[in-house]
């Protein structure tokens, strides 16, 4: 392996590191010592790879955001369109997305990016409207204005359904949390837990 691979390669483990930080533990779970402590890299390695938190900051959050809405999104064109958003619903407001490692960063985060530099906001900011343009596609069928409002809509129904839910220490309170957020938007009723 070259030199330019070896230091991609260690990029990318730092990157990678940050992401499940970021997912786990939010904006401050994405800090340089721990990043560079948990990928078995010095802090003063950190600057060959980016430069600065921030950049490392906006990079992880960009690149677990685009991981998950690529996951959320798979598929739903194969839904009929008046059920996109039920479905969309079902995917993320479930137990199992609440519990996974790997789930959406933006519940983590945005507390936290609420207060960052200029340069996180705008990180966030470009995924947030990316997503939004993604699902904007998925439920266009009542016109371009309506389906940026549903798009929006069911953002901060999801967003702020599954903060709740994995806030709370209870189980079966945060299970009624993420029904009730699926069921708020008029979407199919499912059982408690599912």
């Amino acid at each position: 392996m070259n030199r330019k691979q070896q230091k991609e390669e260690t990029r990318q483990r730092i990157l990678g590191t940050a992401v499940r930080r970021l997912r786990e533990l939010g904006l401050e779970g994405a800090g340089v010592n721990a990043v560079m402590k948990e990928s078995g890299l010095t802090h003063g390695g950190f600057y060959a790879h980016f430069d600065s938190k921030d950049d490392l900051a906006s990079r992880a959050m960009a690149e677990a955001t685009r991981e998950q809405r690529q996951r959320w999104i798979t598929g739903i064109e194969e839904t009929p369109r008046g059920q996109r958003v039920a479905r969309l619903l079902a995917r993320y407001l479930s137990p199992v997305h609440r519990d996974s490692v790997d789930g959406c960063p933006v519940p983590s985060v945005a507390a936290g990016v609420a207060h960052a530099s200029d340069e996180v906001r705008e990180a966030f900011e470009q995924e947030l409207l990316g997503t939004v343009d993604a699902l904007e596609e998925l439920l266009d069928d009542e016109g371009a204005a309506d389906a940026r409002q549903k798009a929006i809509g069911t953002m901060a129904l999801c967003i702020g359904g599954m903060v709740m839910a994995r806030a709370v220490p209870d189980t079966q309170l945060s299970d009624e949390i993420l029904l009730a957020a699926r069921n708020f938007a008029g979407g199919v009723k499912h059982r408690r837990g599912r």
